[in-house]
């Protein structure tokens, strides 16, 4: 059976919020051990995504690198996961997908039950909280519902929207096993930092 490792800090990609390039934002993160990356620049063609991923993936180091949606793609570049939406033809994704690390971007208790019966490795559960990377996403679940959750998940659940460094705590303490963050890292003044500071809270409340 197959029990990939997941890490507990997904960093979700989002250029439209960072201070400097995203392709150098990206590999500064990877330099500084960022544990996972989930490329996801939808403001890119789909040639710009394609470089940034392969630029990525020179400097990943020992990061793990997922793409959004596009299995084939993912194959042909050599990330190392896709995370796609609830509403995709997800057998058909994990038949092709191979070893790929596969999440699934849920929403409700039904799409979390879908996807470990099709054999996800892990999903996320959003909007956990309200983001400010995207005013107007909601309402939020809220930490209830995530203690819900993961009470009856079978594979790692990541809170997803809204995650700071003064609610992570509560995510872990409802059951998450870890968070997906974008904007408090991508709108920081210095990524590599607050990466780390989420990476090693997150490993002290193990």
């Amino acid at each position: 059976m197959r029990k990939p490792d997941v890490p507990r800090l997904l960093i979700i990609s989002d250029g439209k919020q960072t201070r400097a390039p995203i392709a150098d934002v990206l590999k500064n993160l990877c330099a500084a051990g960022a544990p996972w990356l989930l490329l996801r620049e939808e403001n890119l063609s789909r040639d710009e995504q394609r470089e940034l991923a392969r630029q990525v993936m020179m400097h990943c180091g020992r990061t793990k690198i997922s793409i959004s949606d596009d299995v084939e793609w993912a194959l042909e570049i050599g990330v190392h996961g896709i995370h796609v939406a609830p509403e995709a033809d997800l057998e058909s994704i994990r038949a092709a997908a191979k070893d790929l690390i596969m999440g699934v971007h849920c929403h409700n208790i039904a799409d979390i039950a879908r996807a470990q019966d099709i054999g996800a490795d892990y999903v996320t559960l959003s909007p956990v909280f309200l983001t400010a990377s995207k005013p107007g996403y909601g309402p939020a679940l809220g930490i209830e519902t995530l203690r819900v959750a993961a009470r009856d998940c079978r594979i790692p659940i990541l809170a997803l929207a809204g995650v700071t460094l003064d609610n992570v705590a509560e995510c872990m303490a409802a059951g998450a096993h870890g968070v997906a963050v974008m904007g408090e890292i991508m709108r920081a003044e210095n990524p590599p930092e607050m990466m780390r500071r989420f990476r090693d809270g997150l490993q002290k409340m193990i």
